[in-house]
């Protein structure tokens, strides 16, 4: 019997001890991390010139070196986007698609653009933005 009490009450030591750390670390908030990573588009309600070369404004903020990813689709289709190495930080710049043809004119287009760790794809984003019905001229 006191072999069994003595293992009932490690279980519920232990049991303790996970809800504590469970607890504990429930006070991080992986939302926060993503708020300070971000990235957006300066000149999207301007609207773009449909181009063989498309530049976009943006605003990035960087806890280290990222990359920042931006694509072009065209009803909801790809077709062109570009990946830029940023520095630490809040800065503004400049990323350039280039296409082989300059894409059709119209509200059909859709930019996506993230702010990701360096040598990773879309999955790994940190953060990003989507603007849908995007004019083209």
């Amino acid at each position: 019997m006191k072999a069994i009490g003595f293992k009932l009450r490690g279980l519920v030591t232990l049991l303790v001890l996970t809800v504590g750390l469970v607890s504990w670390s429930s006070d991080i908030d992986s939302k926060d991390v993503v708020k300070e990573e971000s990235v957006t588009i300066l000149n999207i309600d301007k609207g773009f010139t449909a181009a063989i070369k498309m530049d976009f404004e943006i605003e990035y903020t960087a806890k280290s070196g990222r990359e920042v990813a931006i694509e072009l689709r065209e009803d909801g289709k790809w077709i062109g986007g570009k990946v830029m190495q940023v520095e630490k930080g809040t800065n503004k710049g400049v990323i350039s698609i280039k296409f082989q043809k300059a894409p059709k004119a119209g509200s059909n287009h859709e930019i996506r653009i993230n702010i990701r760790p360096k040598g990773t794809t879309w999955k790994e984003a940190l953060n990003g933005n989507s603007y849908k019905n995007v004019v083209l001229h």
